[in-house]
């Protein structure tokens, strides 16, 4: 049968409670559910990505149903970082990274083109800050303008 001293049954416990309790608190952030809208020139719009990005901390993100209506995930979790965020909202059309092919056998592929205003796809340039609140309806109304 092996003996263990002292310190190696300390050391034994200590692994067990590490075990049992974790090694301390988690670092993801609290989040916040959040939905909301987009429009644009008065419609509602399909298919637009929406991200809130925290100050520090990972981005949320989420993509518009046919009435512009949307809801926000971060790493596999409802929500988005509670305090301020700063939005950017996208909608393309075409291929991403596509080259014309004129001249050529293949048929052309058509260059991605935004068909909301670019500058909401900028962090620096969009103009959106919303804050999201622990306990609060977090429903946002987006109406992009020219």
């Amino acid at each position: 049968m092996m003996q263990y001293g002292g310190s190696q049954r300390l050391t034994w416990i200590a692994c067990g409670l590490f075990a049992l309790c974790g090694c301390g608190g988690s670092d993801a952030p609290e989040l916040a559910p959040v939905k909301g809208t987009v429009n644009y020139q008065g419609k509602p719009v399909e298919n637009a990505s929406v991200t809130f990005t925290p100050a520090k901390g990972t981005p949320a993100s989420g993509q518009t149903n046919a009435e512009g209506v949307f809801t926000l995930t971060s790493l596999g979790r409802d929500g988005a970082a509670v305090g301020e965020n700063v939005v950017t909202i996208t909608k393309m059309e075409g291929e991403a990274g596509a080259v014309s092919n004129a001249g050529r056998d293949a048929p052309p592929q058509i260059p991605q083109v935004s068909l909301v205003p670019a500058k909401y796809a900028h962090p620096e340039k969009s103009g959106l800050k919303e804050t999201v609140e622990a306990g609060k309806d977090n429903d946002f109304t987006f109406d992009l303008t020219d």
